[in-house]
Parts: structure tokens; sequence; C-alpha cells
């Protein structure tokens, strides 16, 4: 997402399912900033899909976007978008999600959400950029010259660098 709000060209939305997903998700585990989340972003999915879609029709949008935040089997909206999906290693995903959630389930982390949306995709002719990130960390201009190849935009050398800290497309999470 850091990459991609570099951009002059590019809009990123961080997470903009969050609210709608702590809203209606049966949940095992409690999420920092649950309830600020909830009061301060849109609760409704299809209202998100429509700022989403509106937002496109003037600039390239990037959604970071957790698995796990779709909550239908069949989140047709998506077929119409791009998908890439970065994977981690599953330790590496439940040390960092056991920073917020003390005791993350396989819900929380969405490995299994990301597997069916994978193949929901594929199984629909979307199959989407798998980029693996212990890959994109050992040399992220060639990867990000590669998947900027694939979604067909021109790379920027400016994807590689920005100021220490946060941005303010971060979602109010992002403290935690």
């Amino acid at each position: 997402m850091y990459s991609f709000a570099q951009r002059v060209d590019t809009q990123v939305l961080d997470e903009p399912f969050y609210g709608y997903y702590l809203n209606n998700a049966t949940l095992e585990n409690e999420h920092p900033a649950q309830e600020e989340v909830i009061q301060t972003m849109e609760l409704s999915e299809e209202k998100v899909v429509e700022y989403i879609n509106s937002l496109s029709e003037n600039t390239q949008v990037f959604v970071k976007g957790m698995a796990h935040h779709y909550l239908s089997n069949n989140p047709s909206f998506i077929l119409n978008w791009e998908n890439v999906m970065l994977i981690r290693h599953p330790k590496k995903l439940i040390t960092s999600f056991s920073k917020v959630i003390h005791t993350p389930t396989l819900k929380d982390i969405g490995i299994k959400k990301a597997t069916e949306l994978f193949l929901y995709l594929k199984q629909n002719g979307k199959t989407p950029i798998v980029i693996d990130s212990e890959e994109l960390i050992k040399d992220p201009e060639a990867y990000l010259i590669k998947l900027c190849h694939l979604l067909d935009i021109p790379y920027t050398s400016s994807m590689l660098s920005w100021k220490k800290g946060g941005i303010p497309e971060d979602g109010i999470w992002a403290k935690h």
C-alpha cells in the first residue's frame, strides 16, 4: 500500500471493508480500536464498493484489503477489479497478528478465506497476481516493475521510498 501511495496517479484505501467486517462478522476476539472503527467507517459493503468504483472513474485505486473482511463467499464486485494477493508464511502472519490480537485464530488471519477468494477468482476467469512477501523484500524494485507491468501501469521509482512513519491513508488502527 505504501508503495502505491507514492504514485501521483493512484488513490490508496487502507482496509475500507474493515468497519463492515467488524460490524457483521462473528468475531472470536476483540480487535484494537474496534468501536472506533465501527463508529468512523462505512458499515455497508455496498456503499464501500460504490465509493471505490466512483473513485476509480477519475484515478487508479489501490485497495489494501484483508481476505477475511470479504464476508461473502461470492463477492462478485471483485471480479471487476485487478486483484493482487500478498502472501506471507503463516508463522510470520500469526506472529504479526498476535501483537494486536493475543490468541489469533485461523479466521482472524484469513488464510482459509484467502484461499477461497483465490479459487473464486480463478474459477471466474480472474486469477489474481500472487506476491510472496519474502520475495518482494529481497528485490522490491524488480518485483514492483513486474507488478506494474502485469497491471498495465507504468512503474515509477517513487514507489520505492517514503518518509519514515505513517501515511495519511493509514487506518485509525495503524497505531496498534
